[in-house]
């Protein structure tokens, strides 16, 4: 009983005691992160494509060629047809691929309204047949006033870049047929997939539109290896475009075009160089004939049992 009386006192002096008034303390708060910087997403900036001006269509029009190949050796002529819309003095030079000089068909001469046509029979300024390759021209008209109009199909047109992706090979006439869809410069090269090179048949000739034909034997370039029927054969057929109304000579035996150019002793001038409208532009399109080849290169090796020999064509298929 005293015990509980006891308890009974202790609890009422605690309760009288004046208590202390605990506050709640406001959370702590972290240090405001530091704001990280973030990039704004606009529109997509793509390439700007270039505006080129139209250099012809009013007084100078209806350019056209009367065929795309011809052979000068046989007397063959190519004619250029163009429109005038009123009088005029007309200039039309002749370029090669790599944009030199050729021929100048007509230097200021004074044509009249209407249709016109002006014939090139396929030879240089000093009346030899040019190689077989393909060419180019382009017209300047200047009318009474002054007002001036050139047509040059390089600022709108050649070297865009296009891969043929359907081929027949031929084993029993030793043939490869493919369509081209229109004139351009072709590069043919058959190897092993993933491994090396073996034979190159076509190295960026000049090619017309419609259906093509070469001749292969199935084998690499020193007719030793059956490269049709290896499993892991594979063959490549590119092309880029060349300039509107390109004409491709041909039947000349006697010279080459590289050999024809190494032979030229005064310097032709070289065609000025206007803003063009082409996309992805072929890089062996700015290059020169004469250097954008595949050379052959030869290799001597000598051991204890003589001399051997080895060709060497290039590059690595993938």
């Amino acid at each position: 009983m005293k015990k509980v009386i006891v308890f009974l006192l202790l609890l009422f002096i605690c309760s009288c005691a004046p208590q202390q008034i605990i506050k709640e303390q406001e959370p702590v708060l972290s240090p405001p992160l530091a704001k990280i910087p973030t990039q704004v997403m606009k529109e997509p900036v793509l390439p700007t494509k270039q505006v080129v001006t139209p250099l012809f269509g009013t007084l100078l029009s209806d350019i056209k060629i009367s065929k795309t190949s011809f052979n000068p050796s046989h007397g063959e002529e190519v004619a250029i047809y163009y429109h005038i819309s009123k009088p005029a003095k007309v200039i039309v030079h002749v370029y090669d691929p790599d944009h030199a000089l050729i021929r100048m068909l007509a230097v200021e001469r004074d044509v009249n309204e209407g249709e016109q046509t002006i014939i090139w029979d396929g030879k240089d300024p000093d009346g030899n047949l040019v190689p077989d390759e393909a060419y180019f021209f382009t017209i300047m008209a200047e009318d009474e006033s002054g007002a001036k109009e050139i047509y040059d199909p390089t600022t709108f047109s050649g070297g865009a870049e296009h891969d043929i992706t359907t081929a027949d090979i031929n084993p029993q006439s030793q043939t490869i047929t493919y369509k081209m869809p229109e004139m351009g410069r072709v590069m043919i090269r058959m190897g092993i997939q993933g491994g090396p090179l073996m034979n190159q048949i076509v190295d960026w000739k000049p090619r017309v539109k419609g259906m093509i034909t070469e001749y292969w034997n199935g084998k690499d370039k020193d007719n030793l290896a059956d490269l049709h029927n290896h499993p892991k054969f594979k063959m490549i057929v590119t092309y880029f475009t060349l300039p509107e109304n390109s004409v491709i000579a041909f039947g000349n035996k006697t010279q080459t075009y590289r050999d024809y150019k190494k032979s030229i002793t005064a310097e032709r001038p070289v065609k000025i160089k206007r803003p063009s409208t082409v996309q992805k532009v072929s890089h062996h399109y700015g290059l020169p004939i004469t250097m954008d080849y595949s050379p052959n290169v030869k290799m001597t090796f000598v051991n204890a049992q003589g001399k051997h020999k080895l060709w060497m064509h290039g590059c690595a298929f993938k």
